[in-house]
């Protein structure tokens, strides 16, 4: 796998966040241009993905006393849905959250760092022997 050939899921909270990962996605060595593979609020099946970006951008920095919306709730255990779904990983795009599961879930708080972990994501997929 590489940059071109490396099948990403990306999950935003709205149509907004989905048009700026989508734009910026364009930009980049990455053949992700399907509908499909970028969806708004809700969960698809992650079979054919060898790892999903969540989008969480809209979402504040997240500690153990945030308060959040019922919309924002509502995209956080969206996250925590996909965790449950046979996806080996998920790269989050956002903020701080305080219980981020470290050996699952890369995180990413810009545009910068999202391009790396996405290269350093398919370079470990493609050098680590379980």
């Amino acid at each position: 796998m590489n940059t071109s050939t490396a099948r990403i899921l990306t999950i935003s909270q709205t149509e907004s966040d989905r048009h700026k990962i989508k734009t910026f996605i364009s930009r980049m060595p990455f053949d992700l241009l399907t509908e499909r593979d970028f969806k708004v609020g809700e969960l698809v099946p992650t079979d054919d993905y060898d790892f999903a970006i969540f989008d969480a951008t809209s979402l504040p920095r997240i500690d153990k006393s945030t308060m959040l919306s019922d919309t924002e709730t509502k995209h956080l255990d969206l996250f925590r849905d996909l965790l449950t779904k046979p996806i080996k990983y998920v790269i989050y795009y956002g903020e701080f959250l305080h219980d981020l599961d470290r050996e699952r879930c890369p995180s990413a708080n810009s545009k910068f760092t999202l391009f790396a972990r996405i290269r350093e994501l398919i370079d470990f997929i493609n050098s680590y022997k379980s």
